[in-house]
């Protein structure tokens, strides 16, 4: 049998101010949404618009499928696309489940992440037209040091490009207002439902 390797790598958003996964040259957040007329909200992960703490918790377990990187999923499932205003589940976080297997990394089973995924019972639902699960890769492999080397990157992004500190922003009411300015921009620059 013959696997089939995507490439992937790590980039900064400009515009979504988020570190973000690209793989075989194209956008996680893109291969989400997709081609059609009708595109999901969702966004980067590791957008700076999310609590840092809760960014680095999903930045970990992306390496690590025992970890959790949000408490309220299983281990193994690791967020691709999350609400873009509150990052939380409830408003829809596309999903899939990481493998780790010697040289090679696995993202396999694209869901909508809930917290009894893991239960006997669960049962796919049928794929319905719009939905990303009609399109996304259901399997996707990397080499394990590329993946690793992502990873490695974006955390180096969201380095170079820190979170803003608000004792910083306090100190000049003007920048204050820039930066509350700025999210309320693009608070409503997003789509509602």
């Amino acid at each position: 049998m013959t696997i089939r390797l995507s490439s992937i790598e790590a980039r900064w958003n400009d515009a979504d101010d988020a570190a973000e996964l690209w793989v075989d040259g194209r956008s996680v957040i893109d291969m989400f949404k997709g081609s059609g007329p009708e595109k999901p909200d969702g966004i980067s992960p590791f957008a700076r618009r999310h609590a840092k703490s809760c960014v680095l918790q999903s930045l970990a377990s992306y390496g690590e499928p025992s970890v959790r990187g949000n408490a309220e999923l299983p281990p193994g499932v690791l967020e691709l696309a999350v609400c873009s205003a509150c990052a939380d589940w409830r408003c829809g976080s596309f999903s899939v489940r990481l493998k780790r297997d010697g040289e090679f990394v696995e993202w396999f089973s694209p869901n909508w992440a809930f917290p009894d995924m893991d239960d006997a019972d669960f049962e796919q639902e049928p794929f319905e037209p719009g939905d990303p699960m009609s399109w996304f890769p259901q399997r996707l492999t990397f080499r394990a040091p590329e993946y690793d080397a992502a990873l490695d990157k974006l955390e180096a992004l969201m380095v170079e490009h820190p979170w803003p500190v608000l004792s910083e922003l306090a100190s000049k009411p003007s920048r204050l207002r820039s930066w509350f300015t700025r999210l309320r921009r693009q608070v409503a620059a997003t789509p509602s439902e």
